[in-house]
């Protein structure tokens, strides 16, 4: 089996507890590496300009703008990078806000980390996934695309 590198992931948040784990988190994956960091909008463009990830967790809630409206700024600043949206407003209006702009993928901050790694896996390997809390049940369940983005959630 020839050697794959590792997927490089951005984090885009603008708390560093956040940040520190996700990085944490991510560190222990043997197949993925954190290129970066960014706390702000501004810092994430000049982030993926130079490193090229292959996914982006972005934080929806950054100071002074929504991390909806980085969405179409980075595609052109990184273009073959995928980004998954994290937030904890995952109403199906965002959840489709997010698709629309360019997202290959949604996860909720209240979903648990294997959620969110498993996410980090079918974007890079080009599927759309989508995190929804089950209200009932109070834990998160993933729905995925079946087949590559650009798929019906």
């Amino acid at each position: 089996m020839p050697f794959e590198a590792p997927l490089r992931i951005a984090v885009v948040d603008d708390h560093k507890i956040v940040r520190t784990g996700l990085r944490a988190a991510i560190a222990r994956e043997p197949d993925m590496i954190v290129v970066g960091e960014a706390a702000s909008g501004a810092q994430a463009l000049e982030l993926l300009m130079v490193t090229q990830p292959d996914v982006v967790l972005l934080d929806h809630h950054l100071p002074g703008e929504l991390g909806l409206d980085l969405v179409e700024r980075m595609r052109v600043a990184s273009p073959r990078s995928k980004i998954v949206v994290l937030t904890f407003d995952d109403g199906r209006d965002m959840i489709l806000a997010a698709l629309d702009k360019g997202s290959a993928g949604f996860v909720s901050k209240g979903s648990p980390m294997a959620e969110l790694l498993c996410a980090v896996r079918r974007v890079a390997d080009g599927r759309c996934y989508i995190s929804v809390p089950e209200v009932s049940a109070g834990r998160s369940t993933g729905r995925n695309a079946a087949s590559k983005r650009g798929a019906a959630p």
